[in-house]
């Protein structure tokens, strides 16, 4: 490796720097030969603090037109896909008056229903809403929170130092715990967004947690779709379009064009097994699989994890 190279690597080591990777084309550069000669020598090199700033960054390669090179697109993209589905936050439970302010939304519910479940459903849709707008009140953008904190106990630590101090001293004591507080929260929220679970909350891993979510939604961003006919959108509500397109079009086929297997020999179950597949559960059977869930996972589409 020549000298120049390993210094860049080492400036790259140094700044901590890491790629925004490209999701398509592998090379950005070409010598433009009959036999071409193909190399990656452009890409997008960002510190973890510029990523958790912008978020969703995703690397673009756009077509080749006169140049030798490939230009390349580093865009923020959005979400897409329509609103936001549901999803509960265990930062929730960290409030001391959440779960009586639960018990007394479940109760508000009083809808009759001739079958019990579709009066719990009513009762989940009404919970989520009144959820929604409580965490809209209560914690807003923590983020943003957490900034106006830092800076009220700046400013109230800079009047201490110029002999400026008053009655403040309790001010601030209160609003420390109540930083402390909101940093655990954030803490809590990021794990349930990355989805680790071998690390403990309150072990300060927020930017840690940050970082694998952030990768996570870059890994399953769809900036790109390849149609059957050979062309490539990358518009988001064309790509969402071509999707509903295509499983709508695999469930409307009819049955008789669905493949069919024939002259396979499948091993049959003795009766012990067949017997053990067909009995009924057992309430401690029922009890041992939710127990065994993970209390930030969502069995179900309705967004309530395991915790709720």
């Amino acid at each position: 490796m020549a000298t120049s190279m390993r210094r860049f690597n080492s400036f790259i080591e140094a700044l901590e720097l890491k790629e925004i990777m490209t999701g398509q084309n592998r090379f950005t550069w070409t010598n433009c030969q009959e036999s071409p000669i193909l190399s990656k020598l452009d890409r997008f090199l960002v510190t973890q603090d510029w990523e958790d700033h912008w978020g969703n960054l995703i690397s673009r390669i756009l077509p080749r037109l006169t140049s030798d090179h490939w230009p390349i697109c580093l865009n923020q993209e959005g979400n897409g896909g329509g609103p936001k589905p549901f999803w509960f936050e265990d930062m929730w439970l960290t409030v001391p008056s959440f779960v009586q302010k639960v018990r007394n939304w479940w109760e508000e519910d009083t809808s009759v229903a001739r079958w019990e479940g579709i009066r719990f459903h009513r009762k989940l849709k009404n919970l989520k809403g009144k959820l929604k707008e409580w965490n809209s009140n209560q914690f807003g953008r923590i983020e943003e929170r957490k900034s106006t904190l830092i800076s009220r106990i700046e400013e109230i630590d800079r009047r201490e130092e110029e002999g400026q101090m008053g009655m403040e001293e309790k001010e601030r004591t209160n609003l420390k715990k109540e930083l402390e507080a909101t940093l655990l929260r954030e803490e809590i929220s990021w794990k349930q967004k990355s989805r680790e679970r071998w690390i403990k909350e309150g072990d300060g891993n927020t930017r840690y947690f940050h970082a694998i979510a952030n990768g996570r939604r870059r890994k399953n961003f769809i900036s790109m779709l390849e149609l059957e006919s050979g062309a490539t959108i990358t518009q988001q509500d064309d790509i969402a379009k071509a999707l509903v397109d295509h499983f709508k079009l695999i469930y409307r086929r009819p049955m008789e064009n669905r493949w069919i297997l024939e002259g396979l020999t499948w091993p049959a179950l003795d009766s012990t097994l067949s017997r053990e597949l067909e009995k009924g559960f057992e309430m401690e059977d029922v009890k041992a699989a939710i127990f065994s869930m993970d209390r930030s996972k969502a069995p179900g589409l309705d967004g309530f994890t395991m915790a709720f």
